[in-house]
């Protein structure tokens, strides 16, 4: 797929102030719209801030900037939200001990233990991210390696479970 870059304006200190006061009770109801199940309302204040100072410059039109805004921020809020939400579900797994992945893929015990027997390195982590919805993006970046090399990982993981060893 063939991305086109956006154009960014060049904004002032005091733009961004500006639009951060002006646009503040709409971050705020987005936070309260998507807040709950690990996404704390204070949390998603801060990515909705975040998501709105990154997306400004970005509106090539200052007079279309409400119509911009109401149409990209909500979706930048939500992702967050999911992020939020799958990072607490999975450090709450951590925190109790072993990581069960039986559970998300709905997998026995012993099925599952047989097909990741062969997995090396860090493809047992790969494996539990993909698991709990994170995106092969997310992954490299926690990680710190490429997106392709977790492409990589992944297709060797695949390989790996549709043929176990015996």
């Amino acid at each position: 797929m063939n991305r086109t870059r956006q154009k960014r304006r060049t904004m002032t200190d005091k733009e961004l102030e500006d639009i951060t006061a002006k646009y503040t009770p709409l971050v705020m109801s987005l936070a309260r719209k998507y807040e709950g199940r690990g996404a704390e309302y204070e949390d998603l204040v801060q990515e909705g801030y975040i998501a709105l100072i990154k997306l400004a410059p970005r509106c090539e039109d200052p007079g279309m900037m409400s119509l911009f805004l109401k149409q990209q921020l909500p979706a930048k809020v939500r992702n967050a939200a999911r992020k939020l939400r799958r990072k607490e579900s999975l450090e709450s797994e951590l925190a109790e001990g072993e990581l069960d992945l039986t559970s998300p893929l709905g997998m026995t015990p012993w099925l599952f233990q047989s097909l990741i027997s062969d997995l090396k390195g860090n493809e047992m982590e790969i494996l539990k991210l993909l698991a709990f919805g994170y995106l092969q993006k997310e992954i490299a970046e926690r990680l710190g390696i490429t997106q392709q090399a977790v492409s990589s990982r992944v297709g060797r993981i695949r390989k790996k479970i549709a043929t176990p060893s015996k």
